[in-house]
């Protein structure tokens, strides 16, 4: 395909997003919201510079080359500029079919998309994924070091020029991926009956998580339901343009938990929660599929919003403990959900909770983001892990299980003693009785 017939194809496929582009009216409120600003200072690594290359692709003013290409990459696709903005512009929305339009018309060198495509097939399979970190950290478990999965290979294979850094695991992956009973009764009265989505990162290297989860919504009063034939939500292949196959994903997993009959649909991964609330986006305009997505939607819920309510009638034991919390990026930007965490902690006798500076700028995982921008990530992960240890808490409470492992990992690289938890494993302690912080919220 010559380069002029290229770029018309760039044009047309985004002229379709016009309507939303010409909604920015660059007044720069995003601007210090934006992670990637703040750390670069530069008007093309900004939300309303990345609508500026975007529109100027669509009008036939640029081209998508390589240096608009490295600029849309270094989104973080974090959505902090949808919540600083008055105009209510739909950035992840153009940035998701944008992304879209990169991957399906072959932008990239073929080597980064058969990464892309690896790192895609790799995280969203637990099963592939508990193999694969089983391989990496092989190495560790021969040598008798910590366990940790080396991050710098990859990195260099997605086109990144610096060191990812190894992953600092909390315990060494099992090979096959831990599974949850499909129905777990509530304990005494029954008020909900919940479907639970299982994941595809939390069975690997979060199973305590999703135990925990169970427990608590048992304990709670929730009937909880995991049904089988579910699989991957669909997040990171929307979030890196792989829209098709993230409504193919969406359709298995509304006949699944359609079946299932459930009251509420929970979801204890905040970049899982986002997706799955967003399902109608993945479809067309009228098409009785966009319509299913949007009744779907209606009965997702992160678990914070089941939970904070539940608690409030709880025989809750004292929790010893300092706690800091961040903002999970789709959590607080995406489901706009930032009081119900906090209140579910605040409810727990004897903890004490702590703000967080920039406690809702991203910490740098951003799926595979660490892997595809090494060098941003890891700046950005610095900024987080000097903040969290400025607070004085003991431990960092986060709802989503990219930011628990990559700030985990800071925290380790820094040898800081604060430990890094699902909100959830701190309220699994208070049901259970735990009175100090010595005690560990992992039970495995």
């Amino acid at each position: 395909m010559t380069e002029s017939r290229k770029g018309r194809d760039d044009q047309t496929a985004l002229a379709r997003l016009t309507d939303e582009l010409v909604e920015c009216i660059h007044c720069g409120l995003c601007l210090e919201a934006c992670p990637t600003y703040v750390e670069l200072n530069r008007e093309e690594d900004s939300p309303r510079g990345r609508i500026y290359l975007m529109r100027s692709v669509a009008e036939g003013r640029a081209a998508l080359d390589g240096s608009v290409l490295h600029h849309l990459d270094v989104c973080l696709g974090c959505r902090a500029c949808e919540t600083a903005c008055p105009s209510d512009v739909k950035y992840g929305f153009l940035l998701e079919h944008t992304r879209t339009h990169i991957e399906e018309a072959s932008h990239r060198p073929v080597w980064q998309r058969l990464g892309r495509r690896l790192l895609m097939e790799v995280f969203t399979h637990s099963a592939t994924m508990a193999l694969a970190m089983f391989f990496a950290t092989l190495p560790s478990r021969l040598l008798r070091r910590p366990p940790s999965a080396p991050g710098g290979i990859v990195s260099r294979i997605m086109g990144g020029h610096g060191d990812g850094g190894d992953l600092r695991l909390e315990r060494f992956p099992s090979l096959r991926p831990s599974r949850l009973p499909r129905l777990t009764p509530a304990a005494g009265e029954k008020k909900l009956r919940v479907g639970l989505l299982e994941g595809c990162v939390m069975p690997v290297l979060f199973p305590e998580v999703n135990l925990a989860t169970v427990r608590v919504l048992s304990k709670l009063g929730c009937e909880v339901v995991v049904p089988p034939g579910q699989g991957c939500c669909g997040a990171l292949h929307v979030h890196n343009g792989y829209g098709r196959q993230a409504a193919r994903m969406a359709l298995r997993n509304m006949a699944v938990f359609e079946a299932a009959q459930c009251d509420v649909i929970v979801v204890n991964s905040a970049g899982c929660g986002s997706t799955m609330k967003e399902y109608a986006g993945l479809f067309p305009e009228g098409s009785p599929e966009r319509e299913r997505a949007a009744a779907f939607s209606v009965k997702v819920r992160d678990i914070s919003e089941v939970i904070a309510g539940l608690l409030e009638q709880a025989d809750l034991k004292p929790v010893e403990m300092t706690v800091t919390y961040h903002d999970a990026c789709h959590l607080a930007h995406g489901q706009k959900i930032r009081s119900e965490p906090r209140r579910m902690l605040s409810a727990i006798p004897g903890l004490k909770l702590v703000d967080l500076p920039e406690s809702d700028h991203c910490c740098g995982s951003a799926g595979v983001y660490s892997f595809t921008q090494p060098d941003m990530a890891v700046r950005l992960l610095k900024r987080k892990v000097a903040n969290i240890e400025s607070t004085g808490a003991e431990v960092v409470a986060t709802g989503n299980p990219g930011c628990q492992m990559w700030i985990r990992s800071g925290l380790k690289l820094e040898g800081s003693s604060v430990r890094a938890l699902h909100p959830i494993e701190i309220v699994d302690l208070a049901l259970d009785g735990a009175t100090t912080s010595g005690d560990s919220p992992s039970r495995h």
